[in-house]
């Protein structure tokens, strides 16, 4: 076995995996989102929306933009204030770059829209250790009315399915360094939370009736109904994607770091890029995987193994 780390993206394409495709894009950060016409994009301190017929560029929002969403007529998205790095507001804005509005702020951290409601989290100082990290989950309704707490605590992994929310209650460990909880199950109001799997769990996905989960053992499905457990991949995982029954992941070692994809039943794996820099930053929009290389944005169609720039 390689004691390389491996960063496992996984998102299903066909069936029902969360709240929509912003909510597993936010997992990366949310910088990258669609609708039938446009991409949306959060790059160099601007927010781009990119025709997908003809290529056309236009700047809607000229500040740092992340956190996505692309609902109707509406963008929804977190918007930088000032100079440090977790003081970002969450506004919105019709898709034509009009009407934008600040609904809350600042220390936003992840958002997902789903349904008629904006769940949200916060970012927090952890008294114990020093760090910021995303804290407490909220919700409110899409016009900013209504804003409720969902979970007292920190909530990551977060993923929508049906009346449900599932996430990962983090605790962190006091370098840092670790960062792992047991899964959790509420009602979309917060109500009625239950441990689903406890331990020292870092990734969480859900695909119809599975939840699929990372620990320091490898990657694990699990049933939602039954919970029996079936591990797919012995080795180290952070996080996860599936798409199109491919499974996207990245490994860490002396030499850099390198995308590669392989079958969900654990064949034809294929190298696909390797860097001695940054690369991460990974999200899926319809047919294609966007990924970050050192300062450049990638694009690789599911159907290929080379990626070509998008965005430099």
């Amino acid at each position: 076995m390689s004691i390389s780390l491996i960063i496992l993206i996984i998102f299903q394409s066909s069936g029902y995996v969360s709240a929509n495709q912003e909510t597993n894009n936010n997992v990366g950060g949310g910088w990258i989102a669609e609708d039938p016409s446009w991409i949306y994009f959060g790059y160099g301190g601007k927010l781009i929306k990119i025709s997908k017929t003809d290529a056309k560029k236009v700047v809607l929002n000229n500040a740092t933009t992340k956190g996505i969403n692309v609902k109707g007529d509406w963008i929804y998205f977190t918007q930088k204030e000032g100079n440090d790095w977790n003081k970002y507001s969450l506004y919105k804005m019709k898709v034509d770059g009009t009407n934008k509005k600040r609904i809350t702020g600042t220390g936003i951290d992840k958002v997902f829209v789903y349904g008629d409601y904006i769940y949200y989290t916060v970012f927090l100082t952890d008294p114990k250790t020093g760090y910021y990290s995303p804290h407490s989950l909220y919700r409110m309704k899409t016009d900013g009315t209504n804003k409720s707490l969902v979970f007292n605590g920190v909530a990551d992994s977060i993923h929508f399915s049906g009346n449900n929310i599932f996430f990962i209650n983090v605790t962190i460990s006091s370098d840092g360094l670790k960062y792992s909880g047991p899964i959790m199950k509420s009602s979309l109001d917060g109500k009625n939370i239950t441990t689903l799997i406890p331990g020292e769990n870092r990734g969480l996905q859900v695909v119809e009736n599975r939840l699929y989960f990372s620990d320091e053992i490898g990657l694990h499905q699990v049933d939602v109904n039954s919970l029996e457990k079936q591990t797919i991949i012995d080795q180290n995982i952070k996080s996860f994607y599936i798409s199109n029954q491919w499974v996207y992941y990245v490994t860490r070692n002396i030499s850099g770091n390198h995308l590669n994809k392989v079958k969900f039943n654990g064949t034809e794996n294929i190298k696909i890029h390797s860097t001695p820099y940054y690369l991460g930053d990974i999200s899926i929009i319809g047919d294609s995987v966007y990924f970050r290389h050192y300062t450049v944005f990638m694009k690789l169609k599911h159907d290929s193994v080379s990626p070509t720039i998008f965005m430099n």
